[in-house]
């Protein structure tokens, strides 16, 4: 398991500053607009952490100041990604008038269905001869036409 951890971790693109900055992303943010960014002091305690730059070294100030605006719009696109799939997720369906077809949804007739014969069965097989189905086999054909 640790191999198959340390394989993804040296597949990772960005650095462990990167990744360090992106987990506590909100938290530095309040972090650094309360307290100002002090990135010396900041690198120093990253560097005591074990929290290296692309190149496996203790971050310096430039670094550190490069990885968080980079982390900075890494974090605003995501949002922004999420946003978008969550308004077309909430988009209401849009309503049917009266008479509209669903899309995708084809119509099995065009023409009403003619209402059926009120004779009877025995009225149709007398006027058809001795063929009880008669009525049945005129009522589908007339149903086809």
């Amino acid at each position: 398991m640790a191999r198959v951890s340390a394989a993804a971790r040296e597949a990772d693109p960005h650095s462990g500053l990167f990744r360090w900055m992106e987990r506590r992303h909100d938290w530095l943010a309040a972090d650094i607009a309360e307290h100002g960014a002090r990135w010396a002091a900041r690198c120093r305690e990253w560097a005591a952490l074990g929290v290296l730059d692309g190149k496996g070294r203790a971050p310096g100030v430039g670094v550190a100041k490069e990885t968080w605006r980079r982390v900075v719009e890494h974090v605003k696109a995501r949002r922004e990604r999420a946003a978008v799939k969550e308004a077309e997720r909430r988009r209401p369906v849009p309503a049917l008038r009266d008479g509209e077809l669903v899309p995708c949804v084809r119509p099995t007739a065009t023409e009403p269905t003619p209402p059926l014969s009120r004779s009877s069965p025995e009225s149709a097989a007398s006027a058809s001869g001795d063929d009880p189905l008669a009525h049945i086999r005129a009522t589908m054909a007339a149903r086809s036409k």
